[in-house]
């Protein structure tokens, strides 16, 4: 039997780890088919995703029939045994792994904000297509549509539901996070709460105590808020929290992948004659927050500061300093803003 966990970022690693401890996985028969983030060595074979590896527009052509493809990929790299799957959501290629004919269970990993939303609407309840309507409107759209079916995916296997939630009742699955409040709607009887345990026992994380710690957001890139809105965000955080930037050690940590040159926060503080340090995007931030003593977080809307006020941080967003800001999901998540204070209105 092998144990397949899908991997996109730190906080999926996280997770999958403390489930590899906490039901004594062997790590011979761990995979973590991983894309944007690779997990590091130890736990398991890691191997990327399919669609990865096959980038290029020869091997898109030469992998045209994908789900054929990803099904034989996916027999090679578990050798042909059977299979549990662990995901955190049902996107294209988790579809594909969670009915290959060696799959013989789903379970589900906590991944970040994405864990706590409750499927109440029909937009979340087929958040995979977000940017669609219920009616084609473009050409563009029907030749993706048309485009699945030609490339693999059935008509049941689209069919499959996004949200975690719907699986719930499949015998033996379970839902693996870190607080209660994790997949709304999930009978309780299905969680597994973890209490997250440190990965490596020679890390230390005394350095980052009573630290101010800035969480670089995709945020503003995401929703294309203009860059005079942007700065001017990041300035007004700044002068609120001048009291901390003289009294504090001062970190910065990037989003997977985040190069310096591109952090919002380090050129406002290189701007301002302010030192700071860089806490690489590959390090589980997560992790750090378990051991670390007082610190305080400032981001946006980052799962970051959600995890941070649930390892016993304070936590703050400047979301409500952002001038013209486009309506999200963010501002219908009663949970978070329970958790994460206001930076202008809670904090002065």
């Amino acid at each position: 039997m092998k144990y397949i966990f899908t991997i996109h970022s730190p906080i999926t690693f996280f997770c999958a780890a403390n489930v590899i401890k906490y039901e004594n996985l062997a790590s011979e028969d761990v995979i973590f088919l991983y894309t944007n983030y690779r997990p590091p060595e130890g736990l398991g074979k890691i191997v990327k995703t399919f669609h990865d590896k096959n980038q290029s527009t020869l091997a898109k052509i030469k992998t045209f029939n994908l789900v054929k493809h990803y099904d034989n990929y996916l027999s090679s790299i578990t050798e042909g045994d059977s299979f549990l799957a662990y995901i955190d959501l049902v996107h294209y290629y988790q579809r594909i792994l969670i009915t290959h004919s060696n799959c013989v269970g789903i379970n589900f990993i906590e991944e970040g904000t994405a864990s706590y939303i409750a499927p109440n609407s029909l937009h979340y309840l087929t958040f995979i297509e977000a940017k669609t309507q219920f009616r084609f409107n473009t050409i563009k759209e029907r030749v993706r549509a048309i485009r699945r079916i030609l490339r693999g995916f059935n008509l049941k296997s689209l069919a499959l539901p996004y949200s975690p939630g719907a699986y719930s009742f499949i015998p033996n699955s379970k839902f693996y996070g870190f607080s209660s409040l994790t997949f709304p709607g999930v009978p309780e009887n299905k969680k597994v709460i973890l209490l997250p345990d440190k990965l490596d026992s020679k890390k230390e994380y005394s350095i980052y105590d009573n630290s101010l710690i800035l969480i670089e957001d995709s945020y503003f890139r995401v929703f294309k808020i203009k860059e005079e809105v942007t700065d001017n965000t990041i300035d007004l955080s700044l002068s609120i929290l001048d009291n901390d930037l003289k009294n504090r050690k001062v970190f910065i940590k990037l989003r997977p992948n985040q190069k310096e040159i591109d952090s919002l926060w380090g050129i406002a503080l290189k701007r301002n004659a302010i030192p700071y340090k860089i806490i690489p995007s590959t390090m589980i931030l997560e992790e750090v927050l378990i051991y670390a003593k007082q610190c305080k977080l400032v981001g946006t809307v980052s799962s970051l500061l959600l995890y941070g006020s649930i390892f016993g941080h304070e936590t703050l967003s400047n979301y409500d300093q952002i001038r013209d800001k486009p309506i999200t999901v963010f501002d219908e998540l009663e949970f978070y803003w329970d958790k994460v204070k206001l930076l202008n209105k809670d904090y002065e």
